[in-house]
């Protein structure tokens, strides 16, 4: 059976939902906010006040996209200040898989990859010097790989 072809958004909320539905599962809550989900550990929804809040990236194949602006913390309307957790989901493998890493480990590890990138091609990026583009690959997260537990919520 071939796989129908969804746009990114429709990538990214398939990933929120997805995401949702684990925590749920987990005895967690999560609700949407902004372009960050605000999570608790129990079933009660999450306000602001007693929430975790975390970016949900997702994928279907490949790596996983974003900009190097999250490495240098400056994102439109400071979300990369408010986030403490990435979730990333891959919706390419099955039962989707998921990756719960700390964001200022996942800033430092844009920011490190980015600048050795860069070392690598004489200081600039050989095709689109300007393009702030990133890829996050599977193995270099691999740590984080169902760590439920640092959002309060069992691991298994």
């Amino acid at each position: 059976m071939e796989r129908k072809k969804i746009d990114i958004r429709g990538v990214h909320d398939a990933g929120i939902s997805t995401a949702i539905a684990e925590i749920q599962r987990r005895g967690g809550s999560a609700r949407r906010t902004g372009r960050l989900l605000a999570i608790a550990a129990s079933s009660d929804l999450p306000n602001l006040a007693d929430s975790v809040l975390a970016k949900v990236t997702a994928k279907t194949s490949g790596d996983w996209q974003t900009s190097v602006t999250y490495g240098r913390g400056r994102i439109a309307g400071d979300v990369a200040s408010k986030e403490r957790y990435w979730i990333f989901v891959d919706l390419g493998t099955g039962p989707a898989q998921f990756y719960i890493a700390p964001a200022i480990w996942v800033r430092e590890e844009i920011l490190k990859r980015h600048e050795e990138f860069l070392l690598r091609n004489g200081g600039k990026r050989p095709i689109n010097p300007d393009s702030v583009h990133h890829k996050i690959k599977a193995k270099w997260i691999a740590q984080w790989r169902q760590r439920w537990g640092l959002l309060g919520l069992p691991d298994e």
